[in-house]
Order: structure tokens, then sequence, then C-alpha cells
């Protein structure tokens, strides 16, 4: 019985190996095709970039690897009698050749498709003629245009065909002796690599399961598709939310009424090349402020910046999580849709963030998180958005001030973060993203009896995050950095409340927004009344700045346009202006409140006599969304795809 064991064992595993390695060949093919198509896009890769980015391109192999033959595993482990050996054999080969077959079949032909989309293929692209119908249609010119495909296809076609007739006809049989040891030898196979085909498709031992964003830390956005796989692509892509297209103006009339396109005020005004430091402090509503809080603050130190900075007072949020919030601040890329950007099936859209609009001013650039690297796919997203290097709790390399659930404390974090930007060669721009602020609410034993908070378990830690920022700058002010460096500091989002308004659909998204310049040469200090969203940092400072060439950004330069904040909820696009708040499902109006007057939003006052407003917000809204819809989904977010 134990010979029949291993014996089948070891037979089914060398039919999976040998065929696991086959498919990986032809995945491997598919992507040297797929470079020497368009080796014009993918252009000055050193030799040792192009051996990681061929290299990364297995681990997304992989996980395609998984998804096309899980069927073909599972099917080939069932213990059938000598009777259905032939049948079994037969679906064995169909299920085999049919998976993989469509896995080379999405890869050759998604070279046609990358010509207009300019990624990998996603589930939303089977409507990329608008319509099912429309997609179908498109098959014939597809035929004509791209016939070499085809005949590529083919000959892959046969190569599966004649492996699978060689090597799983030879390795499928009956029970030789022990019927029992067989069946228990096929079910330790079934179980074994099922178990591989799992890792394989989750990325192994990573945090979360590996996801499109993730070819970010290997490639430069513009070398992402190399990486990636259609099979892979697409098969991440199922589920993932789509967002819908709308059309509501020709696109001139749109442009006129909302560009992304940001454009100087003046190319003669020179660059100043400050340092940039960005702090994204997670959790912190402005409800912790004194300035909202009836003189009540959970932030002392960030209160007693405020009044040295260019403060915003009415700065919104553009989302309700960190993954929403972070590309908004730092690449004004929000996510108008359910979910985040960069976790949908368009996170690997060519963009420039604010750090890869800064690489091109010759800027060094880092990202700065506490957390375990992968968490949220910040170091993913980081890479794509521009940024030359990471640091997380891998870097930091210090387990004495792990806090035990998320990274490292934020008080000994931001002292090394800036102790890094020390050794920086300047102009440097940085974004450091807190994390201590957040569920459970822990704090490092020595300060449990300290920060004491209210009813609300987040205030004490907002409070020790506030105090590690005093800390942190303390510490820069002592440096030669300092006095030419700007400083950003935002909320990823808010936090929990039990506040009647900062629980609301208006107040949950407040959010505290300063611009700090030491030297007040560059940004003096002052207040800002109009509203900014998170996605507004970007071309708001950049434009403070002097930055003097065109840029893209789902954000505006408050100093030169009509200022507003969108933000998506529960089916609805919400915009705020000035004191309003406008509530729209794609079709219609829903409500209109004057948030200020009304911040219990009881009053919805849309086609009431006091409403003078939501006409023209809803133009603008319905620019802004067609201006998004169209570039996310297209891939046009970038000045010159416009």
């Amino acid at each position: 019985m134990v010979k029949e064991i291993t014996s089948t064992l070891y037979q089914r595993s060398r039919t999976f190996l040998y065929s696991s390695l086959f498919v990986l060949l032809l995945l491997l093919l598919c992507r040297i095709f797929f470079h020497i198509y368009y080796h014009n896009s993918f252009t000055h890769i050193s030799y040792k970039d192009l051996f990681r980015i061929y290299t990364a391109g297995i681990y997304f192999d992989l996980s395609a690897l998984a998804v096309q033959n899980a069927l073909f595993i599972l099917w080939m482990c069932l213990p059938v009698n000598e009777g259905f050996r032939k049948i079994h054999t037969r679906v064995a080969i169909f299920l085999f050749i049919g998976f993989n077959a469509l896995g080379v079949a999405l890869n050759i032909f998604d070279i046609a498709f990358f010509d207009f989309a300019h990624k990998r293929i996603t589930f939303e692209m089977f409507n990329f003629g608008g319509s099912q119908d429309n997609f179908m249609g498109l098959i014939p010119s597809f035929l004509r245009n791209y016939w070499y495909l085809i005949v590529v296809f083919i000959i892959m076609f046969l190569i599966i065909r004649n492996f699978s007739k060689k090597f799983i006809v030879s390795n499928t049989s009956a029970p030789q002796q022990s019927k029992s040891g067989w069946v228990v030898g096929s079910i330790l196979t079934l179980i074994i690599w099922m178990g591989l085909m799992l890792l394989n498709f989750r990325g192994w031992l990573a945090y979360i399961p590996i996801d499109v964003n993730d070819a970010g830390k290997f490639a430069s956005a513009q070398n992402v598709p190399l990486v990636l796989n259609s099979s892979f692509t697409l098969a991440k892509s199922v589920g993932h939310e789509e967002i819908t297209t709308y059309h509501f103006y020709s696109p001139e009339e749109s442009d006129k009424i909302y560009s992304p396109v940001q454009q100087p005020v003046s190319t003669q005004k020179q660059f100043t090349h400050p340092n940039i430091v960005v702090i994204a402090l997670e959790s912190f509503s402005k409800e912790f402020t004194a300035a909202a809080n009836k003189g009540i603050s959970f932030t002392p130190f960030l209160d007693s910046l405020e009044k040295e900075s260019l403060y915003f007072s009415n700065a919104w949020s553009n989302g309700k999580h960190s993954v929403q919030g972070i590309p908004a601040i730092l690449a004004s890329v929000p996510s108008i849709m359910d979910g985040a950007f960069t976790q949908s099936g368009y996170a690997s859209n060519m963009y420039k963030g604010l750090a890869g609009v800064l690489n091109d001013e010759h800027y060094y650039t880092a990202f700065f998180h506490g957390a375990n690297n992968g968490s949220f796919n910040l170091d993913a997203f980081a890479s794509q958005s521009g940024y030359q290097n990471y640091f997380g709790r891998n870097e930091y390399n210090n387990e004495t001030n792990y806090d035990g659930n998320w990274g490292i404390w934020d008080e000994y974090f931001l002292q090394y973060a800036a102790d890094k930007m020390n050794t920086f060669q300047q102009p440097f721009h940085t974004a450091i993203f807190t994390l201590s602020s957040h569920q459970p609410f822990s704090l490092p034993g020595k300060y449990q009896s300290l920060f004491k908070g209210d009813d609300n378990p987040l205030s004490r830690c907002v409070q020790y995050t506030d105090y590690s920022l005093r800390l942190f700058f303390e510490r820069a002010k002592k440096e030669s950095w300092y006095n030419n460096t700007i400083f950003v500091l935002a909320a990823d989002h808010t936090g929990m409340s039990s506040n009647h308004f900062f629980d609301n659909l208006a107040g949950q998204y407040q959010i505290p927004v300063i611009l700090f310049d030491p030297s007040q040469h560059i940004i003096p200090k002052g207040i800002n009344n109009s509203t900014l969203s998170q996605a507004d940092i970007m071309p708001t400072l950049l434009h403070l700045t002097g930055y003097n060439k065109p840029f893209f950004a789902y954000g505006n330069d408050v100093y030169q346009h009509p200022s507003f904040a969108v933000y998506y909820t529960n089916g609805s696009y919400n915009m705020v202006q000035d004191k309003y708040l406008y509530s729209f499902n794609g079709n219609m109006g829903v409500s209109l409140y004057n948030y200020q007057a009304d911040s219990l939003l009881q009053h919805n006052i849309l086609k009431q006599p006091e409403d003078t407003v939501s006409t023209g917000m809803e133009k603008t809204l319905k620019a802004y969304l067609q201006s998004y819809t169209d570039g996310v989904k297209n891939n046009k977010m970038s000045v010159h795809m416009r």
C-alpha cells in the first residue's frame, strides 16, 4: 500500500510539475513576444531592470498558472476506475488545453488591445466599444488587422495540444495493485498541489493576495505592463467594481468646464525647488483640532503649527479609507468609485504623482510608512506613482519599537524618517504616513497615563501622534535643510466619531490641511477659506512653489480655479462648494444642503426657492465625472494622453 501511495504521488506530481513548467514557459514566450512587439514603448531599460522585470513576471505568472490549471489538477486527482480511464483522460486533456489555450489567447490578443488601452486587459475592457454588441462588432476588424496574432496563437495551440497528448495520456493510470493505496495517494496529491496552487494565486506568503498594482514594486509605471500578464489582470479585475463612463457633454465642452490638465499661470515663473515633506496623518479628523472643537483640542502641536502656516479652513477628504486618501494627496488621484483606485483593475494605469513630477526636476523622492511592508499596497503605489525608494517596517529593522499590530510607533518612525532625510541630497521630496492613530487604539506603555483622550478611543492615539509630530519638528528644525523645506500636513481620512455633525455626510469628510514654510518666503502664513480637497493639494502646492510646466491632476489649484471637493459613497457622487453639499446619483440631483447653516443636514433645499447653486454645481460635477471616468477607464491619466 505504501508503495502504491508513493508511486501515485510521484507520478501525479511529476505530471503537474512538468505541465506547470510548460505553462510558465508559454507565459514567458507571450511576455517576450509582447516586449518585442512594443519594444518602442519599453525603452531605456537597463539589463539589471530588465532582469528584475522578467523575474518579477514569474510572480504574476504563477498566479495565472493557478487560475488556468486548478480544475485540471482537481480532475486529475480524482480516483477513477479503469473503466472510466478513457473519458477521464479526455476530460483532463480538454481542461488542460482549454484553459491554457484561453490564457495564451488572452496574452496574444491583448497585444492588439494594448494599442488602444495602454494597459493589460481587464474585465471592463470587454465593454471597450461601449457595449457587448460593440465589442463583438470589433472582432471582424481585429481579424483583418491582426491576422498574424491568430497565426501565432494557432502555433502555440498546437504546441499545447501536442504536449498534453504526450505527457497527460502517458501519466493517467488506474490502480496497479492496492486500490486503497492509489486512492490515498491521489488524495494526498490533491491536497499538496491544490495547496500550492492556492499559494501561487495569493502570491505565496504575502500579507494580502497579490494584486495588479503590486507590479509597481518591480518596475516604473511605464514598464508595469511588461511585468503583468493578461490572464492575471483579467482574473483580478473580475469582482472589482467597475465605474460607469459618463458622456454628458462633448469632449471639447467638458474640457471647457473642467480639465485635469493643469496649466501654469506663467511659464516665465521660476520653480524654487524647495524640499517638500508631505505628512499624511492617519485618521486625523478636523474634529480633534481646536478650530473645530470649541477650543478643546487633542492636537496642541498641530494647532500651534497652524498659526504659523497657510491653513485651509475648509478642507475635505476624497474618501474614507487610507487607500483612497493617500493617492488623492500624493498623486491627485481620488477614488470616485466603490473601493479604491489603487486596488481596482485600473491600478496599473500610467500616471505621475507628485513624486513623478518632482523626479523630472531632479529631486530625490522617498516614501515612509512604518507598517508591515505591503500594508495597503502602499509600497506598490509608491513605486507606481514615482517614489524612488520606500522605507517601511522592514527597512526600519528594529522590532523593539513594533506596536504588535500595525508597525512601528509614530514617535520612533518619525525620528527614523528625520535621520534618513539628513542623508538625502537636496532637493528632496518625502512622503510620511503615520499609523499609530488607528485601531486597536494602543499606546506605548510609558504614555498610557499621559494621554487621556475622551470617550472616543481614537482621541488618545491622536494625542500621541501629535506629540510625536512635535518631537519630529523639534528634531528637524536643527537641521540645515529645514528652512528650505515646505511641510504639508493633511489627514488621510477622518476617524470614528459620535458627534452628529462629524458623523454625517458632510462632517465625516472634513480634515485639517496646512502648508508650513519655516522661512515664510515661499508660502506666507495665513488662512485660506476656499474649498480644498485632498486632490487639490498637489496642484495648489506646485502653484505656490512656482512650478511652471503642465501636469495632470484630478484636483484644482485653488488659487486659479473655482474650487470644490468630490467624494463617492453609497452610489452617490457628493460635491462640496463653498457652503453647499450637493449629491448626484449619476442621473439626477438627490439633495442640496447648506451644511454651514444646517450642520445636521436636515433641510434638503434642492429645487427650493433658496436653491441658487445646484444647476451650476451639477454642470461642474458632470464634467468632472466625465473627465474622471473616461481617464481612468481608458488609461488617459497624463498630459500627453489627453
